[in-house]
């Protein structure tokens, strides 16, 4: 258990572990690298305030990092870093409840990473580019998630076989973008949005 309180540390953890958070503790990276970074498998980090994981090079840290696979990220904050939660090569990860505002380059950006589910995040504020981004990554499923005032809600780039589906959208500018690829995409509450989803009307698209 971590106690209230800001920490100006790199936090890593390579082995198994369960971090848990009490009074949304602050994991300052003071522009040294990620706030949070997960390469051990089968681990849980819940109830942190990440901020300031910023580079003075293209976007490179984020405020969690996970390259390993099975582990739990929940209830975390993750504000003004130059990404807010990155998934590297990961897979069956849970994504939940988190919120990623206010980062440089993306909300929450899954590369090279199948199998995870990413559900119930606010993914908004974005400053450059994506609210939610999967590049080369297959099987996920981004479902009640709320993407506003992005340039692209949510991007998606040689990806398949994913389930994207009652997410909720709002003045992203022009809201969704995908790359052909066999994913399906359910519509949610839009509200100013062209591309990933037109309207508010329940429906199913397979792209091929």
């Amino acid at each position: 258990m971590v106690y209230n309180g800001t920490y100006y540390e790199n936090v890593v953890l390579d082995k198994r572990l369960t971090l848990m958070g009490e009074g949304l503790p602050t994991i300052d990276a003071h522009c040294a690298g990620d706030a949070i970074n997960l390469t051990a498998d089968n681990c849980t980090v819940k109830g942190f305030y990440c901020i300031n994981a910023n580079s003075s090079d293209l976007g490179n840290y984020a405020g969690i990092h996970v390259e390993s696979s099975n582990n739990v990220i929940v209830d975390n904050t993750c504000n003004n870093n130059d990404m807010g939660i990155v998934l590297l090569r990961s897979s069956e990860n849970i994504i939940a409840n988190n919120i990623a505002k206010n980062n440089a380059e993306v909300g929450i950006t899954l590369n090279a990473s199948n199998d995870n589910r990413i559900t119930a995040n606010d993914a908004s504020n974005t400053i450059k580019y994506d609210g939610i981004c999967l590049g080369s990554s297959d099987n996920n499923i981004l479902t009640n998630n709320t993407v506003n005032s992005n340039i692209y809600g949510i991007y998606v780039a040689r990806s398949s076989n994913n389930n994207i589906y009652l997410n909720h959208f709002t003045d992203n500018i022009p809201g969704g973008q995908h790359q052909p690829g066999r994913n399906r995409y359910f519509c949610g509450k839009v509200r100013q949005q062209r591309h990933l989803a037109v309207d508010t009307t329940p429906r199913l698209v397979k792209l091929g």
